[in-house]
């Protein structure tokens, strides 16, 4: 007759694998963007703008004008990994790389970059956003939990995964 054997995860791991399941379906920030201008233009360069804040994240200068950095209300956006509803292109990287969110909030995608960016959602149809000029925005809401990948036409990646709320989470 075989043994009984139970297999029971260590306590420790346990609560990182429940840390993990809260932070991605638990709800996002509801924090709203510090205002952004919506620029046309296509020249110049990208620069940080010293001694003016907005929040936490400040500005940056596209092609001479002042843009808000957006940021999640009491934090700067995390460059890696994140909770929340705002994502910034910027000339190197998609921020957050991962962003977790809930379903039905609207996400904010910012260009930070001074050459207009179109996102391309690999995974999801191929589809594409609209063209977002240098310092605008452009929203979208999921309305079903996926792990979206999307990448710009200039070669940056990342993923958002959107996530149903739990009963009881703010």
């Amino acid at each position: 007759m075989a043994a009984n054997r139970s297999h029971s995860m260590p306590a420790g791991l346990l609560a990182v694998a429940g840390a993990a399941l809260w932070l991605a379906t638990t709800a996002c920030s509801q924090a709203t963007a510090t205002p952004t201008s919506m620029a046309t233009t296509t020249t110049g360069a990208l620069s940080a703008t010293s001694g003016t804040t907005v929040g936490i994240a400040g500005y940056v200068a596209i092609d001479g004008r002042r843009v808000a950095i957006p940021d999640e209300g009491t934090r700067p956006i995390d460059p890696v990994e994140d909770v929340g509803e705002q994502i910034i292109i910027t000339p190197k990287a998609i921020e957050p790389h991962r962003l977790f969110c809930q379903v039905k909030r609207q996400l904010t995608f910012t260009n930070l970059t001074t050459v207009p960016q179109q996102l391309r959602f690999v995974n999801d149809g191929n589809w594409r956003s609209p063209t977002i000029a240098p310092g605008a925005t452009w929203h979208y809401t999921p309305t079903f939990g996926i792990s979206f990948y999307y990448k710009t036409m200039t070669g940056l990646q990342a993923t958002f995964q959107a996530s149903a709320p739990i009963s009881g989470n703010p």
